[in-house]
């Protein structure tokens, strides 16, 4: 009864939203066991098919459940506890309306539950009379009771899809041809910091989507990135499940990406009254974040707090970290590819029914760094094929080893104007990662790699010099021929952050000038 209870709580909260939803699933007064509830319901149904919406209070429905009891003259004993109370346990019982499709499915199973053992009971009965008949109509029972739980949705609402569809291309074609005369660019999904990266991916679309790398190569402070880009730059809300670092790591982690000044040197105290200064303004920026952080650990858990922030909260992306550290009921006892492949199976489901990105760090198995190490794949993931078949896109980053030498030998000064003397930069020099991030898969787009600079420092990426030609090596005693992309990551592109360092990095001659990103 608390389901059906909660069910009409989630109507009478949100009446213009919810009822058609649960009307599209079917809902129907025998749903509902109890007779109060069944009343009820009939009363809102009334009220809302004529045009009630608005007024629809808990006193109205009342005023409304009171008059079909007159009417009915039958159930009149129960229906007549309809009053202030029983409408105020409805709203009490019901802490928000997001879930009203989640208790409509309970109400309608509970419903057809109830129907199939009152079928098995006939059966039973029956088939000692003649088992072909009771046979016949329990499978004529059965198939009823098939449409019944799936609202009889056996057939496709494909010309409201070919519209739907329809209307993104003219949307496209209106910003891209009409408004912008072909010089704007237009992304049908969630964009991205990096417009490289953004053409890359087609945007962000509903689903999964998996970051991955081995240790060190900075899979959070990518997160980081991104999160920089669409909470401070774009102002879009969204929620982070902090399930590998408290929150207060991570936010500390924001507070270096947004000041420029090094974590280790805040903490302990290392620093000036200028980066003092700079620490008191990222923490006026990153309070206008629009960033719900929260420790989701358990799946259901997980699911309601994201659908209520999408409801609620306008969220457009969400962030997992990691996904492996999800759990639910009884998972201990499963493998954990089992497991994994449940987990990840459910975040690609909530991403698609609320239309926003999913974006999950995951871990690797060790297989890659087995026989002197080789570039991470998709099917490197941990979780066995379950996480590489159901993510939209899968991310890999990976250090560039041959680079990484060259760089302790030759430290890449002109990318670290950051210092003030030359001893500063070297060692600012010896502390960048170049890294290569990846695009294994790629279900709306296409797969490629994208060089970045990690400045290890300021959990800071940056986009490297992509349409640099590596060098060819000739083959030594030491080692094959090979292609040295050194060159690729000697130089960074201007992004959204638009620092007073740029202008150092270009009298350096570590800064891109001569194309813009996103260029081909």
């Amino acid at each position: 009864m608390s389901n059906e209870m909660a069910l009409l709580g989630s109507v009478l909260m949100d009446c213009e939203r919810v009822m058609p939803v649960v009307l599209g699933m079917g809902c129907r007064a025998e749903w509902f066991k109890d007779a109060r509830c069944r009343t009820v319901w009939d009363a809102m149904k009334a009220l809302f098919d004529g045009g009630a919406r608005d007024g629809m209070d808990a006193l109205t429905v009342m005023d409304a459940a009171r008059g079909l009891t007159e009417k009915k003259g039958g159930e009149a004993a129960e229906a007549a506890e309809i009053g202030a109370g029983f409408m105020q346990e409805l709203i009490d019982g019901t802490p928000t309306s997001a879930h009203a499709e989640y208790y409509c499915g309970i109400v309608r199973g509970q419903h057809v539950a109830r129907k199939g053992k009152r079928a098995a009971q006939a059966f039973a009965t029956g088939v000692e009379l003649g088992a072909g008949l009771a046979i016949q109509k329990m499978m004529a029972e059965m198939h009823g009771l098939l449409q019944e739980l799936t609202s009889g949705a056996c057939g496709d609402d494909r010309d409201a899809v070919i519209d739907e569809v329809m209307r993104g291309f003219e949307e496209a074609h209106r910003v891209v041809m009409v408004e912008g005369g072909g010089k704007v660019k237009y992304c049908p999904g969630l964009r991205l910091p990096w417009e490289h990266m953004t053409q890359l991916y087609s945007g962000a679309n509903p689903g999964l989507h998996i970051v991955s790398g081995r240790p060190s190569t900075g899979k959070t402070a990518l997160i980081n990135n991104l999160l920089d880009y669409w909470c401070g730059h774009l102002g879009l809300a969204g929620g982070l499940n902090s399930l590998d670092m408290t929150r207060q790591a991570m936010w500390s982690r924001n507070f270096s990406l947004t000041s420029r000044v090094s974590l280790p040197k805040a903490r302990f105290g290392m620093t000036s009254k200028a980066d003092m200064e700079k620490l008191r303004t990222a923490a006026a920026a990153l309070k206008k974040w629009k960033l719900d952080m929260h420790v989701c650990r358990d799946l259901e858990e997980f699911r309601s707090w994201v659908t209520l922030g999408v409801m609620k909260r306008g969220w457009r992306f969400c962030v997992v970290d990691f996904i492996q550290l999800l759990n639910f009921r009884e998972c201990t006892r499963m493998s954990v590819d089992d497991r994994t492949g449940i987990i990840s199976g459910a975040v690609k489901e909530l991403g698609n029914d609320l239309k926003i990105p999913m974006f999950a760090l995951s871990q690797l198995n060790r297989e890659c760094e087995r026989d002197g190490g080789r570039p991470p794949k998709a099917s490197d993931l941990r979780g066995g094929g379950s996480l590489e078949q159901d993510a939209g896109t899968v991310l890999m980053l990976r250090k560039d080893q041959r680079c990484e030498a060259a760089w302790r030998e030759f430290p890449p000064k002109m990318l670290t104007p950051f210092g003030g003397n030359d001893q500063v930069q070297t060692y600012l020099a010896k502390r960048l990662r170049p890294v290569w991030a990846a695009l294994e898969k790629n279900q709306d787009g296409n797969t490629g790699e994208m060089p970045f600079v990690f400045y290890k420092n300021y959990f800071t990426f940056r986009l490297a010099d992509y349409r640099c030609s590596p060098i060819k090596v000739e083959r030594t005693a030491k080692e094959p021929a090979h292609l040295d992309y050194t060159p690729l990551f000697c130089r960074v592109h201007p992004d959204w952050r638009s620092h007073e360092e740029d202008a150092a990095l270009a009298k350096s001659g570590g800064l891109v000038t001569e194309y813009a990103d996103g260029e081909d």
